[in-house]
C-alpha cells in the first residue's frame, strides 16, 4: 500500500483500533501487518494517535473533526491527489467518525506540513550508535536499528524498529513515550531495553518502572523484571530477569546468574558476529554463574569451555560446542 493514498485499509485499520472488526477482517489486517516493515510501522503510528486521542477533550476533537477538510486540502497538494477518496468499507458510525479524525491527523503528524521536516531518524547501520535527545535522555540503538521522533521533541514520543537501551530523563510533567510492534510503553525516568523483530518484543528494565501497553490491557514493569510479547498475546504478563543479557552490545557485558548457556550463546552471536552451534539441547539448559565485562570472544570461550568441560571446534564463522 502507499501510504499516501486514503484506502479502504486505512477504514480497516481504524475499525480494528476499535475491536469491531469480524475473524475474518482480523485475518485480513494480521496479513496485511506481516507484508512489510513499512506497513507495520505504519499501523504503530495511526494506533499510537489512537492512544492519544482517548486523552482529547470533547472540544478538541470537534475541533479535530471541523480541520478535517482542510488537512485533506494539505494532502492533496503534498501528493497531488485529484480529490479526497470515498471510503468503500461500510463501518460503523463511531469507526467511520474515528477515521473522519484520526487519519488527516496521522497523515500530518508522520508527513508533516508541505515544506515542513518535523521528523528525526536516527538510522545505526552497521553499528552501534550512542546519542542523546533533545529532553536529555540518552540511549544506544544496536546494529540495524532505528529510532524516530519529532525535531522538537515536545511530547517526547519515539518509535523504534530493531533494538535499543534508554536511560531516560526524568519529567513527571512529560512521560516519555516508546511505539514499537503495536506496543506502547510509558516512561516517568529510567533504565531500559527494547528489543523487537518480526514476531515479538521484549523488554527488561533495569531501573526505575515503566507501564507497557498492548490492544488487550497494560501491566507496570519494575527493575529486574521484563517480559516477551508476541503479535497474538493477550494481556501482558512479566517475569523475573535475574540474566542481565541486554547488555551484550553497550558494552559487551554479559551477567549470568543460574542463565542456561544457550541463552548466553544466542548473545554472544549477536555481539561477536558469529554463528554458535550447541547440537545437545541437555547442555543448552546446563546452567551458568558467570560475569564477563567486555572481554574477548576468545577469552569468554576459554572460560565456557573449562568450567563446563567442553570442546570448541571452529569451522569458518561457526563455533561448535559439544562435550
Amino acid at each position: 500500500m502507499n501510504q499516501h493514498d486514503h484506502t479502504p485499509i486505512d477504514d480497516l485499520l481504524v475499525k480494528h483500533l476499535l475491536r469491531e472488526t469480524s475473524s475474518a477482517e482480523n485475518r485480513v489486517v494480521e496479513e496485511w501487518l506481516a507484508e512489510t516493515p513499512a506497513n507495520r510501522h505504519y499501523y504503530q503510528q495511526l494506533q499510537l494517535i489512537w492512544e492519544k486521542s482517548l486523552h482529547l477533550t470533547p472540544s478538541t476533537l470537534i475541533e479535530s473533526a471541523g480541520d478535517e477538510e482542510k488537512a485533506w486540502q494539505t494532502l492533496r497538494q503534498k501528493f497531488h491527489t485529484p480529490s479526497r477518496p470515498k471510503p468503500v468499507i461500510p463501518l460503523p458510525w463511531a469507526a467511520a467518525a474515528a477515521a473522519a479524525i484520526l487519519l488527516p491527523i496521522l497523515f500530518l503528524t508522520f508527513f508533516g506540513w508541505p515544506g515542513q521536516e518535523n521528523t528525526q531518524v536516527l538510522s545505526s547501520n552497521n553499528i552501534i550508535l550512542r546519542d542523546t535527545l533533545p529532553d536529555g535522555t540518552t540511549i544506544t540503538l544496536n546494529t540495524h536499528s532505528t529510532l524516530t521522533h519529532s525535531r522538537k521533541f515536545k511530547h517526547r514520543n519515539v518509535e523504534l524498529q530493531g533494538e535499543a537501551f534508554f536511560q531516560v530523563a526524568a519529567d513527571r510533567d512529560r512521560p516519555f513515550q516508546l511505539a514499537a510492534n503495536g506496543i506502547s510503553i510509558t516512561v516517568l525516568g529510567t533504565a531500559f531495553n527494547v528489543r523487537t523483530d518480526s514476531a515479538t518484543t521484549d523488554i527488561t528494565v533495569e531501573t526505575g518502572r515503566i507501564r507497557v501497553t498492548n490492544r488487550h490491557g497494560a501491566i507496570e514493569l519494575g527493575a529486574g523484571e521484563s517480559l516477551t510479547l508476541g503479535p497474538d498475546d493477550s494481556r501482558p504478563q512479566k517475569h523475573p530477569s535475574p540474566t542481565v543479557l541486554h547488555h551484550y552490545f553497550h558494552p559487551r557485558v554479559f551477567e549470568c546468574h543460574d542463565t542456561p548457556l544457550g541463552q548466553l550463546t544466542d548473545a554472544l552471536q549477536e555481539a561477536y558476529g558469529v554463528h554458535i552451534l550447541i547440537a545437545d539441547p541437555v547442555l543448552r539448559q546446563q546452567k551458568l554463574n558467570v560475569s564477563f565485562h567486555d572481554e574477548s570472544l576468545d577469552r569468554i570461550l576459554s572460560v565456557l569451555t573449562e568450567t563446563l568441560n567442553l570442546t570448541s571446534t571452529r569451522k569458518g564463522d561457526s563455533i561448535i560446542l559439544n562435550k
